[in-house]
């Protein structure tokens, strides 16, 4: 959030340039932190349920929502920020 360069939401990935850093690192670190929080929310129910149980389904098809809405999310930041 407090970098001075833009950050890149994806590992080894540089991040392209944009107008305003501040806000665009603002922008990541606020995806990055929803992100983090729907993601232990959506790991709960593990906690509850038994192995090998049917439900778990709805974790993997949550998980794999999760990761485009995740996508998604950081193309729009990025389309937004892009000089």
């Amino acid at each position: 959030m407090r970098s001075e360069k833009a950050v890149s939401f994806f590992t080894f990935v540089k991040a392209s340039e944009v107008k305003d850093v501040k806000k665009y690192n603002h922008a990541v670190s606020v995806l990055w932190s929803a992100g983090t929080v729907l993601f232990e929310i959506l790991g709960i129910p593990l906690l509850f349920i038994r192995q090998n149980s049917p439900w778990a389904i709805f974790l993997v098809l949550g998980t794999m929502f999760w990761v485009i809405g995740i996508s998604v999310a950081y193309m729009r930041i990025e389309a937004r920020y892009k000089k």
